[in-house]
């Protein structure tokens, strides 16, 4: 018996031990999340508090590139979200896996399109230099 206690005890330790690295990371992740979201949103709030001075402007052309910058802002943001929804079923065991052929380029400038204000704010340059007929397949989530 007093074995049999030493054994389940070494068995709750581990698992216990198991069970506190898998939150650490589960916070770390959230962490990382919130981040990730709360620069789209703060893009938002800014572009559109500068819709409402060129409004207050009548200035209907600097309106019109704020109102692009949101609409590139609020798709990125839902990207994002969707990512995390489809990471959530994969945790899951609920996501279904749907490979097809799909032009690397192309895959390419959606990622820029979402890197794209970033870069800018720091001065880079992004450059998509893949060739136009290499393919992969992958499972694109559209």
């Amino acid at each position: 018996m007093k074995e049999q206690k030493i054994i389940l005890e070494k068995s709750v330790a581990i698992k216990t031990s198991e069970l506190n690295e898998l939150n650490a990371s589960k916070d770390k992740f959230f962490s990382i999340i919130a981040h990730d979201l709360k620069n789209p949103f703060n893009t938002i709030i800014g572009f559109s508090d500068m819709m409402k001075e060129s409004i207050r402007l009548n200035d209907p052309a600097t309106f019109y590139e704020y109102t692009e910058m949101i609409n590139t802002s609020a798709i990125q943001t839902l990207r994002l979200l969707d990512n995390l929804l489809e990471w959530a079923n994969s945790q899951r065991g609920k996501l279904t896996f749907t490979p097809v052929q799909v032009i690397l380029k192309e895959l390419v400038k959606d990622e820029f399109v979402m890197l794209d204000d970033m870069a800018i704010g720091k001065n880079i340059e992004l450059r998509n230099n893949v060739n136009d007929l290499i393919t992969v397949v992958a499972d694109k989530i559209c």
